[in-house]
């Protein structure tokens, strides 16, 4: 993967912020920052509003999610949920408003609620119009983005799981697609960034942690298409790991 550079380090939290903050203090107008969700993502959130050098480009920021599973917003499993606890609310308490962008509001989701059959393979096309109409929203979103991306252990990122929909389809005008996981490992419908979405962005950060990703790591490294991450391409793509997630590349470093 070319303009791909790896840091390995045993504080993800601070790279992570070290490498949205100096990308915002380059940018002279508004820019668009895309959240995820995974296990990892919200101390990273977290962290990341407790500087004062992220506190003083908040103006300038607009918060979109990458993906969002098809759920309540108002419960945990809520990829927005965990950003508004980590990030938008308590920033909101120091006099500091994030502009956000949610993939899936209240009414939105009441509304489709009544035709879901809890089978995602089925449901995910209720999903479609849902998943234009933030397209739409994200087509308008400020110039240049930075897209934050996790790593599971099957190698999917943000909501494109290996066989899935989105992920064969990334020609598809959209930039946004409802998607489901085929193996069923992962549950809920889902919204997502395309491959072809994430190809716009000026850089795109992935984080990972934990022995359970190092196969998708080296998957990654190796451009194994059977990990979806080794699909991602952008201008620049920063990987931000721990020693454990790091432990089957070190001969390729």
């Amino acid at each position: 993967m070319d303009d791909l550079y790896i840091f390995i380090t045993s504080d993800i939290a601070n790279t992570f912020a070290e490498q949205v903050i100096s990308f915002g203090a380059a940018q002279k107008m508004p820019w668009s920052l895309f959240l995820s969700g995974g296990s990892l993502a919200p101390a990273l959130y977290q962290h990341l509003g407790t500087l004062k050098s992220f506190l003083s480009m908040v103006g300038f920021v607009n918060i979109f999610l990458g993906d969002e599973r098809v759920v309540n917003p108002g419960e945990g499993t809520s990829n927005m949920r965990g950003v508004r606890i980590t990030l938008v609310d308590p920033l909101a308490e120091h006099g500091k408003a994030l502009k956000t962008f949610p993939p899936l509001t209240d009414s939105e989701f009441h509304r489709l609620e009544p035709i879901l059959t809890g089978e995602p393979s089925i449901d995910y096309k209720q999903c479609e119009a849902l998943a234009d109409s933030y397209s739409a929203v994200v087509s308008r979103a400020p110039k240049p983005w930075l897209i934050h991306l996790g790593i599971g252990p099957d190698g999917h990122t943000a909501s494109l799981f290996a066989h899935s929909p989105a992920l064969s389809s990334s020609n598809h005008q959209n930039l946004i697609r409802a998607n489901f996981d085929p193996s069923g490992l992962n549950p809920f419908c889902r919204l997502t960034l395309t491959l072809e979405a994430i190809s716009q962005a000026s850089l795109t950060i992935i984080t990972t942690a934990g022995r359970d990703k190092a196969k998708a790591v080296r998957g990654l490294l190796e451009g194994d298409p059977s990990f979806p991450i080794s699909q991602i391409r952008s201008s620049k793509v920063v990987l931000i790991i721990d020693r454990e997630a790091a432990v089957l590349i070190s001969n390729q470093l």
